[in-house]
């Protein structure tokens, strides 16, 4: 694997990650711990998404439940905070 390639799989767990998508990003820093394994950083990023993940969530993606809303959204506001808190940031804005 080349370092541009490497790169972007590093970016995109590191995306995966912030939008909370640790079943995704997890299996992307393994392959990255795989290619390069004496490198320390990607192993510490991939034992702390480890540590943060519950076994059903490593069972299965469909296991991992939604956050129910606390109430429905009643203005655009808060249709932009719910979308926003799942991760839709375009739409959010656009509302």
């Amino acid at each position: 694997m080349d370092e541009g390639t490497r790169a972007a799989l590093e970016a995109r767990a590191d995306r995966a990650t912030r939008r909370g998508d640790l079943a995704d990003a997890l299996k992307t820093y393994q392959q990255l711990c795989a290619d390069f394994p004496d490198d320390a950083s990607l192993a510490e990023k991939k034992r702390r998404i480890e540590e943060n993940l519950q076994p059903m969530e490593l069972a299965s993606p469909k296991a991992r439940q939604e956050p129910e809303a606390a109430h429905a959204p009643r203005s655009p506001l808060d249709q932009a905070e719910q979308l926003a808190q799942r991760g839709d940031y375009g739409a959010a804005i656009a509302l």
